[in-house]
């Protein structure tokens, strides 16, 4: 029975003595990870695959440089408001009307130059943009100016004939005259003033025949008449 004891003691400390001997022999030799594939030598990550040099993001693709918003699109320089269409200084031109210009030039207050017409009465002129009629009285001593005005009177006793002060001029009157004056120092009819009939005579301006008949005792009168008794004979 001792000697059973003692074998089963032998035999579990050959046992023990074999395990130990394997594995130190297979993690001693065969499958020494420390020489065979030494990580810090045979893929060092610091110098195979540095992200700091081969991959840096600060120098490849550095968004400060390449895609500068503040140079590429400036919207402060490219389309500024401020200068395109600046509604501080935009300019609001006047108008002729604005201005009761009615006539010649004037500025439109934003550096332009309006033409507000010309005047059109005869003797109209354009007076600081405005028509305005200018009298005429250029060697008139009376009369009308052009302008609803007068260029003077003359005095009593004188009349005023084309702008000049003079007499009442004559007026010639033959109405109903056959012969005679015809009150300006001229006559009226024919032969002077006189009638063609030599036995007519001019009496307030009409030609009128005279019986004669002086001397006469029968006979005509020389206007149609006779003188005498019984028609022009004789009584006897």
């Amino acid at each position: 029975m001792k000697c059973i004891r003692q074998s089963s003691v032998l035999i579990l400390c050959l046992a023990l003595i074999t395990a130990l001997g394997c594995s130190s022999v297979s993690s001693g030799t065969g499958g020494d990870t420390n020489t065979s594939e030494d990580p810090g030598t045979s893929e060092d990550p610091g110098t195979s695959e540095d992200p700091g040099t081969s991959e840096d993001p600060g120098t490849s693709e550095d968004p400060g440089t390449s895609e500068d918003p503040g140079t590429s699109e400036d919207p402060g320089t490219s389309e500024d408001p401020g200068t395109s269409e600046d509604p501080g200084t935009s300019c609001t031109p006047t108008t002729c009307e604005d201005e009761t210009a009615t006539c010649g030039t004037i500025d439109d207050g934003c550096g332009e130059t309006l033409d507000c017409g010309t005047c059109s009465g005869p003797q109209e002129e354009c007076v600081n943009n405005a028509c305005e009629c200018v009298p005429a009285c250029e060697g008139k001593d009376c009369g009308t100016d052009g302008c609803a005005g007068d260029c003077g009177t003359c005095e009593d006793g004188n009349i005023c004939t084309e702008g000049v002060c003079g007499p009442e001029p004559c007026i010639p009157d033959c109405s109903g005259k056959d012969c005679g004056s015809d009150g300006c120092g001229g006559v009226c009819g024919a032969a002077d003033g006189g009638c063609s009939d030599a036995e007519d005579i001019c009496i307030d301006g009409v030609c009128t025949c005279v019986p004669d008949c002086a001397g006469k005792d029968c006979g005509v009168d020389g206007c149609g008449g006779f003188c005498g008794a019984a028609n022009g004979g004789c009584s006897d």
